[in-house]
């Protein structure tokens, strides 16, 4: 069971805006993604219908908000509930509206839960001596999914919640009193930079032909570590080339911070081999705009040159300036426009709504599920609300699907198996739904997907191959219908967006067949998430980031090896998840497509203008 403890105020309450940051770099010192908070939101409180607790004069309001940390470490989950702070006590009002206001970072690939307590003031110090009414729970998440003209309504439950140590009052209350929440986007990271760039005089690197040049951008985190944020198209045999129209999410590219420093390097693709090293450069995005052209330095090739040189003085030979190293070329950002488009918040609570599938391999190299060795096996000890009590597939559907669960209004999700020969089938299927009914292939959450899992272990004989093909091909087609086919007020908008996460124990059977559906995916508003369990050695999985890089596919996949993060879902979630809001708001540029709710709000204000 988790430890549940009560922390503290951590910011002053004595203003009209309450500002809470959760700093999830230095309270997970891990390696892994960073991450970026895709905007600021502020949420407003007001009640309706609370019950009476006074006997002289009606009740004195005031809610306390509180966050949820949790850690997981050496097998252990410990939730703290951190109070942030509270709006101002407003006397006798059973339908308060709170002039308070609460301040969020909003981060898609975390769990944000929030916690709602309702009091009723009695002038005592400690809060807990106060009369208590009730609270509601939820996330960031949720508000997000299932608000109404960005207001959220929910219940006031009167039970005490494990761990806080209220009162529980004896007044009654008829009616059912409700907690609305009002959400507000205040601060968009929606900034994006369109630049062209382009190469002069780089190194010949090919025997035959010049190089094939690429380049690669890394941003420099808080610890030193370099994180990769971008790769370029490969333009075939040149010495100059020209990239065109690079589009890509400050957020992305330096966390909305200009000087943050950022490094340049350029490649020489080769098909069969490494690639070759040209050379590259470092600087911060406010410098790049401003100098707008840099040398690219090979390091390797300067020490080189460096050593000859000095030689060449110890035996006092004629200094040859004109053939020491100088550069390996220079890069030269032609045009850079910072542009303002719609961000994912817009999306997720604009009306955008989320379809999640899973497809679980069931193949014969994960063992006989009866057997401890088996990456099937199911621990006699299991329990849907311990994550340490879960093999590996179970972690990756936890992990995963908790996070994605509330942007899907309706919580259901899809459950596919390949690989396997289910319901006493003889021959393998790779698009099998696990509910054993192809009309109705969803279940019910996270906990839907989790129960699915296990029963169909009773059923299945594991066989193989492992191929995605079928798979990937089945859920680009449920896509079709994605985009509104009628425009409204000029605008076509994004109804669904479609995530297939894979948990695999092995490499890719059908991989040219896999990656010519993913090309074809790559058109359709989906991204897909493979999640590697087990100890295999998935290296040839890198080859799903496109096999001809020559062309401007949209990146859509994202892969895991599960071994790396296995301890801790929150680090699951992350790696695999903090790509998704990028890979969303790339198909709407390309398409020009927007949130439904956005659309038609526009639409309603120019009806009443004319």
């Amino acid at each position: 069971m988790d430890n549940v403890n009560l922390y503290t105020d951590t910011v002053n309450v004595n203003q009209q805006q309450i500002i809470f940051n959760y700093d999830y770099a230095n309270n997970d010192k891990s390696l892994g993604k960073e991450s970026n908070a895709m905007s600021k939101v502020e949420l407003r409180l007001s009640c309706e219908e609370l019950p009476n607790l006074d006997s002289t004069s009606k009740t004195d309001p005031r809610i306390y908000v509180f966050f949820e940390e949790r850690r997981f470490q050496n097998d252990q989950v410990s939730t703290n509930w951190i109070k942030i702070g509270s709006t101002e006590t407003i006397q006798d009002s059973l339908n308060p509206e709170f002039t308070q206001s609460f301040v969020f970072d909003y981060y898609f690939e975390h769990i944000q839960n929030l916690r709602f307590v309702v009091m009723d003031m009695d002038d005592k110090v400690n809060m807990e001596d106060n009369d208590y009414i009730g609270y509601v729970d939820t996330s960031l998440s949720e508000l997000f999914a299932v608000a109404k003209d960005n207001v959220c309504r929910y219940p006031i439950k009167n039970e005490v919640p494990i761990g806080m140590n209220f009162k529980k009052s004896s007044g009654t209350n008829s009616k059912t009193p409700i907690l609305s929440i009002s959400i507000e986007i205040l601060k968009d990271n929606n900034l994006y930079a369109m630049m062209n760039i382009s190469g002069h005089h780089l190194d010949k690197k090919d025997v035959l032909g010049k190089s094939d040049p690429y380049f690669v951008i890394s941003k420099k985190t808080a610890d030193g570590r370099w994180l990769k944020v971008y790769e370029s198209i490969i333009i075939k045999n040149t010495l100059n080339p020209q990239w065109s129209k690079i589009d890509i999410p400050l957020l992305q590219l330096n966390s909305g911070d200009d000087k943050k420093l950022l490094k340049f390097d350029v490649w020489d693709w080769d098909k069969n081999q490494d690639p070759d090293y040209i050379g590259g450069f470092e600087a911060s995005f406010e410098t790049i705009k401003t100098k707008k052209e840099f040398e690219l330095i090979n390091e390797k090739l300067k020490e080189k040159s460096d050593k000859k040189a000095a030689k060449e003085k110890d035996k006092k030979k004629k200094d040859d300036s004109k053939n020491k190293y100088q550069n390996s070329g220079v890069i030269v950002f032609d045009s850079i426009d910072i542009k303002e488009d719609m961000s994912f918040s817009h999306f997720s609570l604009g009306g955008t709504e989320f379809d999640i599938d899973f497809a679980i391999d069931f193949t014969n190299s994960n063992g006989e599920p009866d057997q401890k060795t088996s990456l099937h096996y199911i621990n006699p000890k299991f329990d849907p609300l311990d994550f340490y009590s879960m093999n590996e597939y179970q972690k990756a559907i936890s992990a995963i699907g908790y996070v994605l669960e509330p942007y899907d209004s309706n919580k259901l999700m899809g459950v596919y198996g390949y690989g396997g020969c289910f319901n006493k089938s003889t021959s393998p299927s790779f698009a099998y739904p696990l509910t054993n009914d192809e009309k109705n292939p969803k279940v019910y959450g996270t906990r839907g997907v989790l129960d699915a899992y296990t029963n169909s272990l009773k059923n299945v004989a594991l066989y193989g191959p492992t191929n995605f093909a079928p798979m990937i091909g089945k859920i680009r087609d449920m896509c079709k219908d994605n985009v509104s086919k009628a425009s409204i007020n000029g605008h076509r908008t994004l109804l669904r967006y479609n995530i297939l996460v894979f948990i695999t124990d092995g490499t890719i059977t059908d991989m040219e067949e896999t990656i010519n559906e993913i090309k074809k995916a790559t058109l359709y508003p989906m991204s897909i998430i493979i999640i590697g369990v087990g100890k295999t050695d998935f290296t040839a999985m890198k080859k799903l980031d496109g096999d001809d890089r020559t062309t401007e596919y949209r990146d859509i996949v994202q892969f895991v090896p599960l071994n790396e993060f296995v301890g801790d879902p929150v680090q699951i979630a992350r790696e695999t998840l903090a790509e998704v809001p990028f890979q969303l708001l790339s198909y709407a540029r390309k398409n020009d497509v927007y949130p439904p709710f956005a659309v038609q709000n526009a639409a309603k204000t120019t009806e009443k203008k004319e």
